[in-house]
């Protein structure tokens, strides 16, 4: 079947071509959107009982984790009073309390637990409206809202953070393409010998990857993906499709070699290469696909971004690869490099470096095989310290404005300042809370809580000020 699928590619090549330019004309306006099509979440699941707290809270209050905390600590070579601290909080928000975006604003002088327990550092929680739109742009103008102030300020929390994963992933994604993308152009030179030959890959998996993140865009209208499959899509993308067409185009340089016309060289190299690119195109599916069964955002949109990239990677290797070799021909070795040509053409005769290691494997197994485990076992040590959870900010960089704030209120305030542990008390026979009875059992539940040695602070319905009983709060 793929023998004549080769065939027909052949006979049809202008076609097949211009039906993937067609496809790829389309897609390059619509792939850079790309980063601003996903969503920056994604770990949540019905199934947990944190979502159903957090769904019980904003149904209930309003909740809106669209808070920012604004960190103010002592300059450089100044060390300011917890009293002055709090006076240049306030003086610094005067004019944040007024944007329409802003719901709410707590300071220290609103809740005194906000003064670092060392007092020299306090920080400021800002909630934005569900009006306030584009967190783009509300967040901008908060900061040229701020007055002046000496403590020095950064900005934190949920909404800058997400904005700074978009920020770095599409910094890091292109970084990683400068250096790959030449790193593997040079590696394809060096194994064919040719800048045609070595360029046809890069063209295949190029072209794949532009289609998936157009085709992921749309798919985000439907569903939401996580900015975590931009990545994998676009070096799975590029890894596979470089792959697959390095198979298909080793081959039809052999058959070329062997005397075989271009026609019968492009469908044996579909039926043979081509074979164990869509064998190792479904297994990988298969395996990504199973991604889909995980009830979490960020997991399925992995799943479903490496799937699809993967079933265009094999789609251009098997119809658009074809299609270009049809059209190039014995041109496909054009522009070689004489002594890595002559070196590429020994190692499809069989005589190559690489035959050569091949023998020698298979002359010595055992003595190959052992240091290698062992090789293998020692680079795969350090996944036994491997931490599982939702990403916070310590995954970005120490110089982004969210990690630094995070890390502020980690030094000054402990582990849970920015990401507590919430509970909700929800009763069943539709009476109030705060019953004399009800109060009582929260109290004695709450100072449970604080007993406990991994619990630094217990903030409660029940203990806003240790000053009053929980009579006087029933």
């Amino acid at each position: 079947m793929l023998f004549a699928l080769g065939c027909w590619l052949f006979r049809h090549r202008w076609i097949v071509l211009a039906v993937w330019a067609a496809a790829l004309l389309v897609a390059l306006p619509v792939a850079p959107h790309v980063f601003r099509a996903l969503n920056p979440g994604g770990f949540d699941s019905p199934d947990l009982e944190a979502f159903r707290a957090s769904q019980l809270l904003d149904q209930r209050f309003g909740s809106d984790p669209a808070s920012l905390y604004l960190v103010y600590t002592d300059p450089p070579g100044v060390s300011l009073s917890p009293a002055d601290l709090a006076q240049q909080v306030e003086s610094s928000l005067a004019d944040v309390r007024q944007l329409p975006e802003v719901q709410q604003v707590v300071t220290p002088a609103e809740n005194p637990r906000q003064i670092a327990p060392d007092g020299q550092a306090a920080y400021a929680t800002v909630t934005l409206s569900a009006d306030a739109g584009n967190v783009q742009t509300a967040v901008p103008r908060l900061q040229d809202a701020l007055r002046p102030t000496q403590a020095t300020v950064t900005l934190t929390g949920a909404p800058v953070f997400y904005q700074d994963i978009f920020d770095v992933t599409e910094r890091d994604l292109r970084r990683a393409e400068l250096l790959s993308i030449p790193m593997a152009a040079v590696a394809l030179v060096l194994v064919f010998g040719s800048l045609v030959a070595g360029a046809v890959p890069g063209v295949v998996g190029g072209t794949a990857v532009a289609i998936t993140l157009a085709l992921m865009v749309l798919l985000s209208q439907a569903m939401q993906l996580s900015i975590f499959s931009l990545n994998l899509a676009t070096m799975l993308g590029l890894g596979l499709g470089i792959d697959y067409s390095l198979f298909i185009v080793s081959r039809f340089r052999e058959e070329l070699r062997r005397g075989e016309s271009v026609e019968r060289a492009v469908a044996w190299s579909t039926a043979t290469a081509g074979r164990a690119v869509l064998f190792s195109g479904a297994t990988v599916m298969i395996g990504l696909l199973a991604l889909l069964t995980f009830d979490i955002t960020a997991l399925r949109s992995m799943g479903m971004a490496g799937a699809l990239v993967v079933l265009l990677s094999v789609l251009a290797a098997l119809t658009l690869l074809p299609a270009i070799l049809a059209v190039l021909g014995a041109r496909i070795d054009a522009v070689s490099i004489g002594p890595l040509a002559a070196a590429a053409a020994r190692t499809g005769d069989g005589e190559g470096f690489w035959a050569r290691l091949a023998r020698l494997v298979m002359r010595r197994p055992i003595q190959v095989l052992v240091p290698l485990l062992v090789l293998l076992i020692g680079l795969g040590v350090p996944f036994l310290r491997v931490e599982f959870g939702a990403p916070d900010a310590s995954i970005l960089p120490t110089d982004v404005q969210s990690r630094h704030g995070f890390d502020l209120l980690r030094t000054h305030w402990g582990e849970g300042e920015l990401s507590p542990v919430l509970l909700v008390f929800q009763t069943t026979d539709g009476q109030p809370v705060l019953q004399p009875q009800r109060v009582a059992a929260l109290a004695d539940f709450m100072r449970r809580v604080q007993s406990s040695p991994t619990v630094s602070r217990v903030n409660s319905v029940v203990s806003l000020d240790p000053r009053i009983t929980p009579d006087q709060y029933a």
